[in-house]
């Protein structure tokens, strides 16, 4: 059927969900019982029945004032309550029935939620960024400790920051969020973290919303920026509708005694796993100083049976970098292993 209009509801509302325990329609930011609107108000329709908002001795609705900022900015559903954050605060919002319907606990201050979907629950756990930091609650609010954290908020558009978006890939167990770069008004950069073996990655993507597979979506969907809805990632299929995916995975700079000592490299030793005729090329990347010339040795292509790659290079920092263009190719990588040595301070 097509949708129509619930009259009775807040004729303004920022953001709108429901309660999964008790079927409560629940706005935020929204008109009140006199259609004055507040940036700060939660309201919430009777139980079962989004067509009843006014309060009675027969009606659950109602409505509360939070504190703790200057606006209500999303919520999101979690283990036995809803997780509702303001710009500078979190909140929890738990149903206990009459005659107060809903609990609300401030849940911690200065760590308010960038933008209406910067925030997902995952396995119980609420994961969301704010417009400074990187922000978990496991039964306390805590930071999550991020190696890209500054590269990530130097490289945003913070006038967009309402257009962050943030999914759960629960195949790989990622936590991903889509934000504008500083150079972009609409998504085109990505920022992950993966809470199982605590792992950051960045990069960029054409991606503006991400929704999980789940009991309505078999693989994971996104929204292109480019007007297309992709079905995305279907499980063992490592191509774009038949075209190969470039992708690549590359470390930040390491050196030996801080950069005092130039190392030595004579010897890699692949540690990948691969889909079947799957391939990959490696590089390493060295430099004497820090704004010094690259010397860049490779790409080697790794196969199943590639055991060892011999060369020569020397520098006070390297990096390495693996990547492949090859169509169907799904590989994951071990560890890095080299032969390598101090070789002298000049």
């Amino acid at each position: 059927q097509r949708a129509t209009v619930v009259t009775a509801s807040p004729t303004v509302s920022d953001f709108v969900l429901v309660a999964p325990n008790s079927r409560h329609v629940i706005t935020l930011g929204c008109t009140g019982f006199a259609d004055i609107y507040s940036p700060l108000r939660v309201r919430w329709s009777d139980q079962n029945n989004y067509n009843n908002w006014t309060p009675s001795v027969s009606s659950t609705s109602g409505e509360v004032e939070l504190g703790g900022g200057t606006k209500l900015i999303g919520g999101v559903k979690s283990r036995n309550q809803i997780n509702i954050w303001t710009d500078r605060s979190m909140y929890a919002m738990q149903y206990v029935g009459n005659p107060f319907i809903f609990n609300f606990r401030m849940l911690g201050s200065n760590c308010g939620l960038v933008g209406p979907h910067a925030a997902v629950d995952y396995d119980g756990r609420a994961f969301w960024m704010s417009d400074d930091n990187f922000y978990v609650f496991d039964g306390q609010v805590r930071n999550l400790k991020s190696t890209i954290r500054r590269y990530v908020y130097e490289n945003i558009n913070e006038g967009d920051f309402d257009k962050v978006y943030a999914g759960v890939n629960s195949e790989f167990k990622e936590i991903v969020w889509l934000y504008p770069s500083a150079s972009s008004n609409e998504c085109d950069s990505y920022v992950l973290y993966n809470p199982e073996e605590d792992y950051w990655v960045y990069g960029t993507s054409k991606w503006s919303a991400f929704e999980d597979h789940n009991n309505i979506f078999d693989n994971t969907i996104t929204a292109g920026t480019d007007n297309y809805i992709y079905d995305n990632e279907p499980k063992d299929v490592y191509t774009a509708d038949g075209v190969a995916i470039e992708n690549y995975l590359e470390s930040s700079s390491f050196d030996m005694d801080e950069g005092a000592e130039i190392m030595f490299v004579d010897k890699i030793i692949p540690d990948f796993t691969f889909s079947a005729n799957g391939q990959v090329s490696f590089t390493l990347t060295t430099k004497q100083y820090p704004n010094g010339t690259e010397t860049v040795k490779g790409p080697y292509v790794v196969q199943q049976g590639t055991e060892k790659i011999d060369l020569r290079a020397r520098g006070r920092q390297a990096r390495v970098r693996v990547s492949t263009a090859t169509s169907g190719t799904s590989w994951r990588w071990g560890a890095v292993r080299m032969a390598g040595q101090p070789d002298g301070k000049r």
